[in-house]
């Protein structure tokens, strides 16, 4: 895999205008919040052979937070420059003899499209919101604030943005729920935003066959369960020498960079208001938050 510093020289030129080589077979998107597990599973099949793999740092990150933005709020733009990226991805796949795949949390709101667009195979990477929302929190979701003058449109981009990705993969909801979202503690928000993703996601799945989709929770995701994605994709496989030592390496950790505050450390207003934003949605992914905050509370 080229590196983003690499990447981004040739990034332009690999987009040009070409003909195409068809694909070997169906793409594999694998989406959900981040801090999810995606830097693992692009790890993963970048070690089975069948598959030429990348992660959203290396596609384009600005290009697909806009798709998600304008689908967030109903904008109406094509959607032929995101579907061509894909198609030059997957020619380059096919120049190898390979399948595409791609693991990327700036996708989840144009799954359903890249679906239906490519005969797509989908994985949804969930992991519990007890672990996400501290992970997220750890790399400033939501901490710069915004300036939102007009509820009732999409709000405008953010100068005190770090990079353009940053204001676009983060939604901000408008209109009557914009001033509910606002007083939310910065807890609450990055909460809301593992809710809105997830949410939308099981929206999209419920429109996919579900011969072409699996939810693939990270803790339980072991080297037999990653077996069992044979049934909706091709695998090499790599063998479980190969998948311990990568799950041991933990690629896109970041918390020993970052100081992460943990749940035990939360408020009661934060406390509150994450049960009541997730604990649905983490329901019907099997899991039970209340449980989970219990457990760490009392050193379980």
């Amino acid at each position: 895999m080229n590196t983003p510093t690499d990447w981004e020289t040739a990034r332009p030129d690999f987009f040009a205008p070409r003909d195409l080589r068809a694909p070997l077979g169906p793409p594999v998107f694998a989406t959900g919040t981040g801090r999810c597990g995606t830097h693992f599973m692009a790890a993963l099949f970048e070690k089975d052979p069948q598959y030429d793999a990348r992660h959203a740092d290396n596609i384009y990150a600005a290009g697909d937070a806009f798709y998600q933005y304008c689908r967030f709020h109903g904008l109406p733009v094509d959607l032929g420059g995101l579907f061509w990226s894909r198609r030059c991805f997957m020619d380059q796949a096919a120049q190898n003899q390979k399948y595409y795949f791609e693991s990327n949390a700036i996708i989840f709101l144009n799954l359903l499209d890249l679906q239906r667009e490519f005969d797509a195979v989908v994985l949804s990477i969930v992991r519990s919101p007890v672990g996400v929302v501290p992970s997220s929190q750890a790399q400033g979701v939501y901490k710069r604030g915004h300036c939102y003058q007009n509820p009732a449109q999409p709000i405008g981009f953010q100068y005190n943005s770090l990079l353009p990705n940053h204001f676009f993969a983060n939604p901000v909801p408008g209109k009557d729920e914009y001033e509910w979202w606002r007083q939310l503690t910065n807890t609450g928000k990055v909460a809301w935003r593992w809710n809105h993703v997830n949410a939308a996601i099981l929206d999209q799945l419920a429109q996919i066959p579900v011969h072409k989709q699996r939810i693939v929770p990270i803790e339980a995701f072991d080297y037999d369960a990653y077996l069992e994605l044979s049934e909706v994709m091709p695998l090499g496989p790599v063998s479980r020498q190969t998948f311990d030592a990568i799950r041991a390496e933990r690629p896109g950790k970041t918390g020993n960079l970052r100081p992460i505050k943990s749940p035990e450390e939360w408020q009661r207003q934060e406390r509150s208001e994450f049960i009541a934003i997730t604990s649905a949605t983490a329901a019907k992914l099997g899991y039970d938050v209340e449980r989970e905050l219990f457990e760490i509370e009392n050193g379980h």
